[in-house]
C-alpha cells in the first residue's frame, strides 16, 4: 500500500507560478497525495487561485490544505507550520517557483531505504534558453560532504518524523536553510541518497528570482561554517574557509599575509581562482583565519 507523501509549498506574492507548481502536483502519477500550501501573507489574491484550484483538484490529492501567515514571517517559519499541520509518513518541498516532472514522487518513493537519512534526485535548472543538469550522477552524500556543499539540492524525500526530530527549518538561517536542515538529518540518521534523475525544475528564468550577491552569500556561508566547524574534517574546514575568504574578496595582501605552510589543490578552489585570475591556490591557517573573520565582521 503506498504511503501518504506530503508536499509542501511556501508562497509569497508569485500567484501565477504557484499555479503552475500546485498543477505540477496534481500532474504526479503517485496516487496518494496531501498538497499542503502555506502563503507568507502575500499583498496578491493568492487565496482565490488556492480555492479555485481546491475545487478542481485530481483525485491522488487525498488532503489539501491552505494557510495564510497573519503576517510575513519568513520560509522557514512557513515551512515549519506546514509541517506542523503535515500527515504524512513521507513529505517533500516545492518552491512556488519550481516545479516536478509527474513522475517525480513516485521514483523517489520507489527508491527510498530507511537505511538513508533521506533521498532526492538531481534537478533541472530551467533558464529560458539553455536548461542543463545540476549534476550528472548517483551519490551518496555524507556528513563531509554535505558540509563542504549542497549535493542534495534544495528539496528531498524524507520521513516526517525524522525531519521533525531535528528540529524542522531553523529560523534563524535567512539563507543556506536547506543545506543546514539536510546536515541536520546526516549528523543523526547518516549518509543520505542522491538517485541519478531528474524531476525537479528549479526555475531561474523569472525575473527577480535568486539574485545573488557576495556580501549575503558571505554571512551565511560564515554563520554555516561556525555553526558546524567542530565537525568539519581539516580538508572539509579548509575548503569553507577559503570560499569565504573568496565571498569576502579579500585584497590580495591579506590573502598572503595568512599564508598556510602546505599548499592543497583541489578542484573547487582551483575554478575560484580561475575566476578571479590567480595563478596559484594556498588555503589559509585555520585558527588565524577564523580570529580574521571573527574581528571584522559581525
Amino acid at each position: 500500500m503506498e504511503k501518504l507523501v506530503s508536499v509542501l509549498i511556501t508562497s509569497y506574492n508569485r500567484p501565477l507560478l504557484l499555479r503552475r507548481a500546485i498543477l505540477s502536483v496534481f500532474n504526479q502519477t503517485y496516487s496518494k497525495i496531501e498538497l499542503i500550501v502555506v502563503d507568507d501573507n502575500s499583498s496578491y489574491e493568492v487565496d482565490l487561485i488556492v480555492k479555485e484550484l481546491q475545487e478542481v483538484a485530481t483525485p491522488n490529492i487525498k488532503n489539501f490544505i491552505y494557510k495564510k501567515n497573519p503576517r510575513n514571517m519568513g520560509a522557514n517559519f512557513s515551512r515549519n507550520r506546514g509541517l506542523k499541520h503535515a500527515k504524512g509518513f513521507f513529505i517533500t518541498g516545492l518552491d512556488d517557483d519550481d516545479y516536478f516532472k509527474e513522475d517525480r514522487l513516485q521514483i523517489l518513493v520507489n527508491h527510498y531505504n530507511k537505511e538513508f537519512s533521506f533521498i532526492c534526485d538531481n534537478y533541472i535548472i530551467v533558464t529560458g534558453t539553455n536548461n542543463h543538469a545540476r549534476f550528472q550522477r548517483e551519490c551518496i552524500i555524507d556528513l563531509q560532504s554535505i558540509l563542504k556543499e549542497n549535493e542534495a539540492g534544495n528539496q528531498i524525500l524524507v520521513e516526517r518524523e525524522r525531519l521533525l526530530s531535528v528540529g524542522g527549518f531553523s529560523i534563524d538561517f535567512k539563507r543556506l536553510q536547506d543545506q543546514d536542515v539536510w546536515t541536520k538529518l546526516i549528523q543523526v540518521y547518516g549518509s543520505a541518497r542522491r538517485l541519478n534523475a531528474n524531476t525537479y525544475y528549479m526555475d531561474i528564468s523569472h525575473e527577480g528570482v535568486r539574485i545573488t550577491k557576495n556580501i549575503k552569500d558571505y554571512v551565511a556561508y560564515r554563520k554555516y561554517y561556525f555553526k558546524y566547524k567542530n565537525i568539519m574534517y581539516n580538508d572539509t574546514k579548509n575548503y569553507n574557509l577559503f570560499r569565504l575568504m573568496m565571498l569576502r574578496c579579500l585584497k590580495i595582501k591579506i590573502i598572503f599575509s595568512f599564508i598556510a605552510k602546505k599548499q592543497y589543490w583541489t578542484l573547487f578552489a582551483t575554478k575560484l581562482l580561475l575566476k578571479r585570475a590567480f595563478p596559484g591556490i594556498i588555503y589559509l591557517k585555520q585558527k588565524v583565519y577564523e580570529n580574521h573573520f571573527k574581528k571584522r565582521v559581525r
